[in-house]
């Protein structure tokens, strides 16, 4: 009795672990659903704040998603935190942060399989390469950016960053012309794809700066068209957000170049202060180029106007701008991200080809030890069959043995018989009648001799007749059928004998690659018998006519099946479709 309250004392304890197993996992999802809610809340917060330039309260809900984002686990989530650290940092001009945050995103990115993210984060990061005309480092993040730019936005912002790159090596090769068309001309192809999108998509792209960017190039000429430049200006205009200070920055500046290329020096002085006073009050300062560009305008225009002081503390502050720009150490360290980056992504690719021929190998020895012993079984069963066949076979042939021997002994006896009785019949012949006897069999074994040989030559004449035939080339039985029958078809209904001839000698042509060959282009469902036999016609070169007789339909059935199978085949109208068909075989 007391075992027996033992026993249920210690399965009572035992029932409940798996309770207590599931209500603690139930909890630990319920807080990793609420982690996951809480977290994406944060990052929206975030990528609003950035997109308002409130880059404080950004920064505080980046914090507040950091506690939480190593605890889900979610590639894409962590990939747009690290996204928005990078957009953050940017901001902050600390671009050795900005960069190790995109190149992180990057690689969740690549892990989640998402790549539509990618090419804004790459247009980012040549941010840096931008400002410092690197446009060997620009060209790395093009190659980089070209295969995953499949969206037509994606394009634009490629195009985008491919006019930045002519403008780098337009800057650096004497400002050359033909290098100032490429810039236009992938301005001109970011806005093309631009008109292109829907009213819903143009929403979500800002493309006033590729506007005001080909109005800037435009004006770099020095036969411009005013009218052209400022109807591109208008557009960019129209476009920009009201809200949008760094377009009203880059539009002070397309203004005052205009001014300063019309020789007007008091109006562009005014526009680049102006340029100047926006940038200073501006959150976001704006780049350091930009910058730079505007002390050296007003550097020359107060050179122009002979006040030299003016013009020496302009351009004391372009220089300082150039050297924040290209603090060698702080560069050197981003090109090394970059290197990093890419090394990594080869030893990924390396690594990952080194596991898929070792799969490989490991899949051939397994299939090669697997065969290896299913060929051992299937031998093994093969003898121990032809063994029993044998066996089988010995017992029959001694009950054959045994039948034979007692039909030998009784026609022993029979033939003992007559014997006495052929004995007395042939001494009763006479020696003539035994001559016109051997005559007589002589004749017959001659007549059956030619007999033979003309049964002989009808048998080789009648095998190689269908040697020669159309179809015996054809492993497969089904498909060789139908060029018999077709062959059959060709003798038995058309009349003249040239044409029988040609079709025939086109039908031998046709083999087992034809058919595989037609398998592989038909894009329809599976080809039926009829249209089987009109692509065997067709690509011997039959005439329409011709193809209905031998099929036995209609003139018009066989125009309908060659439009019905030109198009199943994504043939060009242009094209000849006995040809192509020709080209199978």
């Amino acid at each position: 009795m007391v075992l027996k309250h033992k026993n249920l004392l210690i399965g009572g304890i035992l029932s409940v672990f798996p309770i207590l197993y599931f209500l603690n996992l139930t909890l630990n999802t319920n807080k990793h659903i609420q982690s996951y809610k809480y977290v994406s809340s944060c990052l929206d917060h975030s990528e609003y704040y950035i997109e308002v330039q409130n880059y404080t309260y950004a920064k505080n809900y980046l914090d507040s998603a950091a506690l939480y984002i190593e605890r889900i686990n979610d590639p894409s989530l962590s990939a747009l935190y690290y996204q928005l650290l990078g957009d953050y940092y940017n901001y902050k001009r600390e671009e050795l942060k900005a960069h190790n945050s995109y190149y992180k995103a990057i690689e969740l990115y690549e892990k989640a399989g998402i790549k539509y993210q990618q090419s804004t984060i790459y247009n980012n990061i040549a941010f840096s390469y931008l400002q410092k005309q690197d446009t060997s480092a620009l060209k790395k993040i093009l190659e980089q950016m070209a295969p995953i730019c499949s969206k037509q936005i994606d394009k634009i912002i490629l195009y985008n960053l491919t006019a930045h790159y002519y403008n780098g090596l337009y800057k650096k090769n004497n400002k050359q012309l033909e290098l100032l068309d490429s810039i236009i001309l992938y301005e001109k192809k970011a806005i093309f794809t631009f008109e292109n999108l829907s009213e819903q998509q143009k929403s979500e792209f800002n493309i006033s700066h590729n506007y005001i960017m080909l109005t800037d190039n435009l004006i770099k000429k020095e036969n411009y068209n005013l009218d052209t430049v400022t109807y591109y200006l208008e557009k960019a205009k129209q476009w920009a957000n009201p809200l949008d200070t760094s377009m009203i920055v880059n539009c002070y500046w397309v203004e005052g170049e205009i001014a300063f290329k019309s020789k007007k020096l008091y109006e562009a002085k005014d526009i680049f202060e102006k340029q100047l006073t926006l940038i200073n009050n501006w959150s976001n300062k704006g780049n350091l180029s930009i910058y730079s560009y505007i002390y050296d305008r007003l550097s020359q225009i107060s050179e122009s106007q002979k006040d030299y002081a003016a013009a020496m503390e302009y351009e004391r502050k372009k220089i300082a701008c150039l050297n924040e720009i290209h603090d060698a150490e702080k560069y050197r360290t981003i090109t090394e991200l970059n290197a990093k980056y890419e090394s990594d992504k080869k030893d990924q690719k390396i690594a990952y080809q080194n596991n898929v021929k070792w799969l490989y190998l490991g899949i051939c020895l397994l299939s090669f030890v697997s065969f290896f012993f299913i060929f051992r079984w299937m031998l093994s069963r093969k003898k121990a069959a032809d063994s029993r066949l044998q066996i089988m076979q010995m017992e029959k042939n001694e009950i054959e043995l045994q039948k034979q021997l007692q039909e030998e002994q009784l026609k022993k006896v029979e033939l003992e018989k007559y014997e006495v009785l052929l004995d007395n019949h042939f001494k009763g012949l006479k020696i003539s009648e035994m001559d016109e006897a051997m005559f007589f069999l002589q004749n017959e074994q001659q007549n059956l001799i030619i007999q033979i040989h003309e049964f002989s030559e009808r048998v080789n004449h009648y095998e190689q007749s269908k040697q020669n035939e159309p179809g015996t080339n054809i492993k497969d039985p089904y498909f060789s059928k139908l060029v018999h029958e077709i062959y059959n078809a060709i003798n038995k209904r058309l009349d003249t004998a040239e044409e029988r001839h040609d079709y025939i000698e086109a039908l031998r042509s046709v083999n087992d690659n034809f058919f595989l060959n037609l398998k592989k282009e038909y894009r329809g469902k599976d080809l039926s018998v009829i249209n089987i036999k009109y692509c065997i016609s067709f690509a011997t070169g039959m005439d329409n006519h011709h193809v209905a007789e031998c099929l036995c339909v209609e003139h018009r059935s066989v125009h309908m099946a060659r439009h019905r199978l030109r198009k199943n085949f994504n043939i060009d109208d242009k094209m000849d479709f006995n040809l192509f068909l020709k080209q199978l075989i």
